[in-house]
């Protein structure tokens, strides 16, 4: 079914601010283009792309079936939105990662629905929404929960899962298209040499895949590689400690001038997260190159943008507003971070997604929240200068670090077994199994109310995110039965466990939408009880 919202009236909000480029100043304007709704889809993030004049996008939540949307935006005349494909849930919900073009259909991956409920990956020609076809229902044993974006090497497509494969880690998978498809998984993480991304996406560069993982030696998450060359060469790169970032959140890296760039939504100076290079040359060097801070903006889960060798980003909170902020960072001598632009609430807040560069050199994003509805905009920012011309650079590494070792774990007891099944369930699914199954797990003892103060969501770090899952732990709602999120044994991360188990929560509760997000509503549910 497809449906076209047009733009009836068009809320234009102005904020001129100067960027500071390497060879010019530049003066960028700011424009809300759209508000989002629960009808035309929610919780946009991730990156945008343009076909034919066309941005296209993806709506996490919402639409008609309130599992996502796929839509379009025309940025001619007043401009028109419109809804290209409404998931259902049977077919794939909630997408969790860019669209990918290839030969002119879209290609892209949910992380809930289809068979096993464990998301799908699905093409769709964006002239016909009819074309849309579930070509890979993901399960636990091959991959399950992908996310991010898909990439596109001699003919064959490949992504990331965050859960599945035999240690629940996620998995590297290759697709290819050409007759009636196969589906390969390619690689197996297994937490301590890393874990499949929570929001990044591979790059591609001279060949060989590069990304930022979770896990990793001090669960800090990790900078990784693979070769798809012969058998494949995995390669842990770096591991991230926390006092130099907290990679966790698994953003996607830049690569430019022979170094990949990149951020974390945590860790750092501040624990705000950091902006970073890592120079693949010998055995490799990370440095530290800005700390995130609360004035200036923090918690970035998106990617980078290079425009020139000056690179631009969003991030989810911080500010003047405390609603996040659009900068820009100049690596060039000792590196100079500009706040172009502190969101408001009413143009948009909250934003964990990458500013995406367009044809007609104007840039596009979306934010989360925010919008006359609180369910996220649309904006542009367009400069009254020309921009430089797009760089296509690859890294070309002069030594590879010897491959960490693959280790095994055991899966032990038939229990254990099917609690590790249980782990990349959706977000309702998994938490009423949960109860189902296990019910003696959740006779626990009172505990405490708790105070929070600020709002949550998956890849934040603190105190307050440990006491969230201690919370939850203790209500009926579950992070997980054993291991890591089990009661005892709680973290400080905000994952995609954390997210399912809030979900639960939020639904048993009545507290809507039950999407996993810690707000004002869910802070006064649980500061409500005794």
């Amino acid at each position: 079914m497809k449906l076209s919202f047009y733009i009836v009236s068009f809320f234009i909000f102005v904020s001129t601010f100067l960027v500071s480029a390497h060879t010019a100043f530049a003066a960028f304007a700011y424009l809300k283009l759209y508000d989002f709704s629960s009808l035309t889809g929610t919780d946009p993030y991730d990156f945008l792309i343009e076909k034919d004049g066309i941005i296209y996008g993806v709506g996490y939540a919402g639409g008609a079936n309130s599992k996502g949307v796929i839509y379009s935006y025309d940025p001619a005349g007043s401009g028109t939105y419109t809804v290209l494909y409404n998931f259902n849930g049977t077919e794939g919900g909630n997408p969790s990662g860019t669209l990918f073009e290839y030969n002119g259909i879209f290609y892209g991956v949910t992380d809930g629905g289809g068979t096993n409920n464990k998301g799908v990956l699905y093409s769709i020609d964006p002239a016909d929404s009819s074309t849309f076809t579930v070509l890979h229902s993901f399960d636990d044993t091959h991959g399950a929960i992908p996310q991010g974006a898909l990439l596109e090497k001699d003919g064959v497509l490949y992504g990331t899962t965050l859960s599945g494969g035999p240690d629940s880690r996620g998995v590297i998978y290759s697709y290819n298209p050409a007759g009636s498809g196969t589906f390969t998984v390619l690689h197996n993480f297994n937490g301590t040499e890393g874990g499949g991304p929570y929001y990044g996406s591979m790059i591609l560069s001279d060949g060989v895949f590069y990304g930022e993982g979770t896990g990793g030696l001090s669960n800090q998450g990790t900078i990784f590689s693979y070769d798809p060359a012969g058998s494949g060469t995995y390669t842990v790169l770096h591991n991230f400690n926390g006092t130099e970032g907290n990679g966790v959140g698994g953003n996607s890296l830049v690569a430019y001038g022979g170094k990949f760039y990149g951020m974390t939504g945590a860790g750092g100076t501040n624990n705000k997260g950091v902006i970073f290079s890592y120079d693949p040359a010998g055995s490799g060097t990370y440095t530290v190159l800005y700390n995130f801070d609360t004035a200036e903006g923090y918690s970035s889960q998106g990617s980078l943008l290079e425009i020139g060798g000056v690179f631009y980003g969003i991030t989810f909170s911080g500010g003047t507003n405390s609603k996040g902020v659009v900068f820009s960072f100049d690596p060039a001598d000792s590196g100079t971070y500009t706040v172009l632009h502190n969101f408001d609430g009413t143009d948009g807040k909250n934003a964990d997604a990458t500013l995406f560069r367009s044809s007609s050199d104007v840039i596009y994003g979306v934010t989360e929240f925010g919008g006359v509805n609180n369910n996220g905009v649309l904006f542009s920012l367009t400069s009254d200068q020309p921009l430089p011309p797009p760089t296509t650079l690859t890294v070309t590494p002069t030594a590879t670090p010897t491959p960490e070792p693959h280790h095994r774990s055991s899966h032990g007891s038939s229990v254990q077994s099917r609690v590790k099944n249980l782990i990349a369930m959706s977000e309702t699914q998994k938490a009423e199994d949960l109860m189902k199954n296990f019910p003696q797990v959740f006779q626990s003892g009172d505990v405490q109310p708790v105070s929070f103060t600020r709002d949550l969501k998956t890849g934040f770090s603190g105190d307050d995110v440990k006491a969230l899952q201690e919370f939850l732990n203790g209500h009926e709602s579950p992070v997980a039965l054993s291991g890591i999120g089990s009661a005892g044994n709680e973290t400080d991360f905000f994952g995609a466990l954390t997210r399912a188990a809030l979900a639960k929560f939020q639904k048993t509760n009545g507290i809507t939408p039950s999407l996993g997000y810690f707000g004002p509503k869910t802070k006064a549910f649980i500061a409500s009880i005794k």
